[in-house]
């Protein structure tokens, strides 16, 4: 019956072994999807910024066109009525003020642009961040694991009595290594 017993501890360490194992591989593949997701969503971070700079061009050359248009507009109108657009005064005034308004609106979409384009680059930074630590907890997951496993089956490899599991009882000189080395007996 001693043999069995030392087998069901063997085995019961070795799976509870294998258990640690799985539990880091587990871990480790938890955190390496969660490193996944977060790379996915700092290129998607990325490809917004990069819209919004593309976008920022579109609004940038149709606010410059509406400026060109009102001047356009102010112009014939002034030429109808007999204006002399050179000449001063409020022709003159009115294409001041025009293209004052245009070069402020350009200045205004820039810093918008600039501003949430910097703000998604920000946020891939984040989430790049993010996924490098998550990686490192993947690989601090799986060595957990083997580390865990590796300390179970030491632990009961000392507490098994292999003599017992083999048919043999080895002398607790031979288990130090040590023949000839007097052990003390209880009596």
């Amino acid at each position: 019956m001693g043999a069995f017993t030392e087998f069901v501890q063997l085995a019961a360490g070795a799976t509870s072994a294998f258990g640690q194992i799985q539990q880091g591989r587990a871990a480790s593949e938890a955190a390496e999807s969660q490193a996944a997701a977060a790379q996915a969503n700092a290129l998607l971070a990325q490809q917004q910024a990069a819209d919004v700079r593309a976008r920022g061009v579109f609004a940038r050359r149709r606010s410059q066109l509406d400026a060109a248009a009102a001047l356009a507009t102010g112009r014939v109108g002034f030429a109808a009525g007999n204006v002399a657009l050179g000449a001063g005064g409020a022709p003159a005034d009115f294409q001041n003020q025009i293209q004052r308004t245009a070069a402020e609106d350009d200045k205004t979409l820039s810093q918008n642009i600039a501003s949430e384009s910097n703000a998604f680059i920000s946020k891939s930074n984040i989430l790049l961040g993010q996924a490098s630590g998550f990686e490192r907890q993947a690989k601090s997951a799986r060595n957990a694991g083997f580390l865990g496993a590796a300390g179970t089956l030491l632990e009961t490899g000392s507490e098994v009595d292999f003599g017992n599991l083999f048919g043999k009882k080895p002398t607790a000189a031979k288990l130090l290594n040590r023949p000839g080395v007097p052990i003390p007996t209880r009596r």
